[in-house]
């Protein structure tokens, strides 16, 4: 829960390739005299099974919910790659610049 925290004053970000998740954030509370500022910022390791790139956060009364399906586990994919007969123009192109 982040009490008194509004979505605009948060911010969550992937890193390490989708691997960590940042939350940080804040809010300022005024009492008789001045203000306090609250700050947090927690980092939480995601599982490698997880599809990172469809996570949503979702507020509600001061209650953050992060989803983030897992991913489909697709069967290995097989694909067959042609083979062309002869010299590959990219290898070529480099050998011909040395040359010069």
């Amino acid at each position: 829960g982040v009490p008194g925290v509004k979505p605009d004053n948060m911010k969550i970000e992937l890193e390490n390739d989708g691997r960590v998740l940042h939350m940080s954030g804040g809010r300022k509370a005024k009492t008789d005299t001045s203000y306090e500022e609250y700050k947090f910022e927690k980092r939480f390791t995601l599982g490698k099974d997880l599809d990172t790139s469809k996570i949503t956060a979702h507020m509600s009364d001061g209650v953050l919910v992060l989803t983030a399906p897992k991913k489909e586990k697709l069967p290995p994919a097989k694909q067959e790659i042609a083979i062309v007969q002869g010299e590959a123009p990219a290898l070529m192109n480099v050998e011909e610049g040395k040359k010069k």
